[in-house]
């Protein structure tokens, strides 16, 4: 059978996978778009590189996700074996028995049961282990299991494949990837013609947020969806429907269950068909009403989160923003789901809807702003090679890291300095010059920058045989500068960079950088994360001085 024909960029992603694996990194990340082929990807690199009689694990968290791989494995590579392991099917030696190239599409709550895992593992190692949604694999069920695997095959292969290369809970990709091989932002996406032009709607409705507590970086649901329906949510949001997209094709997020159901009745109620579904849906049900959606049957349905992943509709052309978030993944989740491209389908539309305290998470104007036009030419200067050891990634993967955000994307990735970026603060090792060891930090904090100094003295005596013997003294810190102006503080820590940086600690791009974390590397990080075979020195000693520094701001009780 003749090899399914990749788009350009799907080609490129598959064989930077596959040559940093050829080059010892295990452990990497593929970042794309929603909308733009993950699956494919991951797909074309098992059927290039597998040979008869090896094992691929394909792990995925939804059942919609596991349906699509196994759907796509048997209509593009026939010749490979597919069983599924998830709930009561456990298919883990299928392809042994025809000496074929064996697929799992696996279930990580069902194999992250170390009786499962040890079912599949009694079969045979695993040689290629591919994690759909990779934002996941950091989870503590994802690591142990990903763990396991490691165990009996020091040796396999692991690729993430994500659109959102980020979390808001503060657990580092690093700790499951050492290296993004390959990503593609929505703007270009969009500019090559691979993803649907959008616009953005802003709609002011002056709730207040600002006694909504957060939680693993986002607001606390409960507490959300009762200030929301207080100040009569739903139907602010329905009539902004039928104001500024009656005749569209919508999915609608809302903040809680309740409100999905009671905006589903207000669109019906003002003449737009509509559904809703939630966690507790029949499965067959949910298809039958997806199914629906699809074909027109129904103009709007509306969810909490069931369709931020794994969900295909491109005749979708509306996403309504009624849940506030601070958090980039759930946003561009939900984006995603109205930028696929389809005959007709010209230009889709986000309908946000604002509360005083927004971020720019939900009051940017996607297509129009001054801010948006600054940002898409910061962004455009972000070059893999600036970023690809900084894990979790800021905002050079979604469209809404417009404006500031963006921007401070774009003036890291052009400094000559190995920054590194947890999703909160940033962060540059500088070495040992003069007599001290410093990092370098800088942070967000309401409507200011701050650049914080971290530091240690360091003295070299000899002892009697001629030894040299280092004398630490306590770390400590201080404050800079700070200024509203991210410039300003960027600028101070250039100079910094300069005057006291160590060329080869301090420069992103010095050859040692690309070399395997050395053991004393690994040991240290694991104070802190656990950090799998495959993260490079380079990566792991940003890790190092990041955490370091955070731990000793922490103490001296700055504010972060």
């Amino acid at each position: 059978m003749p090899m399914f024909k990749l788009r350009n960029y799907q080609d490129e992603a598959s064989d930077a996978v596959i040559q940093d694996w050829q080059d010892g990194i295990q452990n990497v990340l593929v970042a794309l778009p929603t909308g733009t082929g993950k699956t494919e990807v991951g797909l074309y690199i098992l059927k290039k590189i597998m040979k008869p009689g090896q094992r691929a694990l394909w792990i995925a968290h939804r059942d919609e996700l596991l349906q699509q791989a196994e759907g796509r494995f048997k209509r593009r590579w026939p010749e490979a074996v597919v069983g599924i392991v998830k709930a009561h099917r456990n298919e883990v030696d299928t392809g042994v028995l025809f000496g074929a190239p064996s697929i799992i599409v696996g279930s990580i709550q069902t194999l992250c049961r170390p009786k499962r895992l040890k079912q599949l593992l009694d079969v045979g190692p695993i040689d290629y282990l591919v994690y759909d949604e990779a934002h996941h694999a950091v989870t503590a069920s994802g690591m142990a299991m990903i763990k396991g695997l490691f165990e009996i095959n020091p040796n396999m292969c692991h690729v993430g494949l994500t659109a959102t290369p980020y979390r808001m809970d503060d657990k580092a990709l690093a700790a499951a990837y050492g290296k993004i091989s390959y990503q593609m932002n929505i703007q270009k996406a969009i500019s090559d013609g691979w993803l649907c032009p959008i616009d953005g709607q802003q709609i002011e409705t002056g709730v207040e947020l600002g006694n909504v507590q957060t939680s693993k970086g986002d607001y606390v649901a409960k507490q959300l969806e009762d200030v929301l329906d207080a100040a009569g949510w739903v139907d602010m949001v329905a009539d902004g429907v039928v104001k500024f997209a009656p005749d569209m094709h919508h999915i609608c997020y809302t903040a809680g269950v309740s409100s999905a159901e009671r905006l589903a009745e207000a669109l019906n109620e003002r003449g737009i068909t509509a559904a809703h579904i939630n966690a507790n849906t029949p499965t067959q049900e949910r298809r039958d009403l997806l199914d629906k959606f699809r074909r027109k049957e129904i103009q709007a349905i509306t969810n909490v989160g069931i369709l931020t992943e794994g969900f295909d509709a491109p005749s979708a052309d509306c996403v309504v923003m009624a849940r506030p978030t601070k958090s980039n993944s759930l946003f561009t989740q939900m984006l995603g789901r109205v930028l696929r491209i389809e005959p007709g389908k010209e230009r889709a539309l986000a309908l946000l809807f604002c509360t005083t305290e927004a971020t720019i998470l939900d009051i940017t104007d996607l297509g129009k702003s001054k801010e948006l036009k600054e940002a898409e030419e910061a962004a455009a200067e972000v070059a893999v090679e600036g970023v690809s050891g900084a894990l979790p990634l800021f905002d050079v993967n979604t469209i809404n890291g417009v404006g500031l955000y963006a921007k401070v994307v774009g003036l890291f990735s052009s400094s000559s300095a190995a920054w590194y970026n947890d999703g909160a603060t940033f962060s540059v090792g500088l070495g040992m010059t003069d007599g001290f060891e410093r990092t370098l930090v800088i942070v967000h904090l309401h409507d200011e920058w701050v650049l914080y100094g971290v530091g240690r003295g360091c003295k070299t005596k000899r002892n009697e045989d001629g030894v040299k013997n280092k004398q630490l003294g306590p770390w400590k810190s201080a404050v800079i500068t700070s200024s509203d102006s991210f410039e300003d503080v960027m600028d101070r820590a250039t100079e910094l960079v300069d005057q006291y940086g160590l060329p080869i600690l301090s420069t992103k791009n010095s050859s040692w950088r690309r070399d395997p974390a050395s053991v004393g590397q690994l040991r240290m990080l694991g104070k802190w994360i656990h950090a799998f075979p495959g993260i490079t020195k380079g990566d792991a000693a940003r890790l190092i001085s990041h955490h370091i520094a955070l731990d000793v701001l922490k103490k001296d009780g700055a504010r972060l």
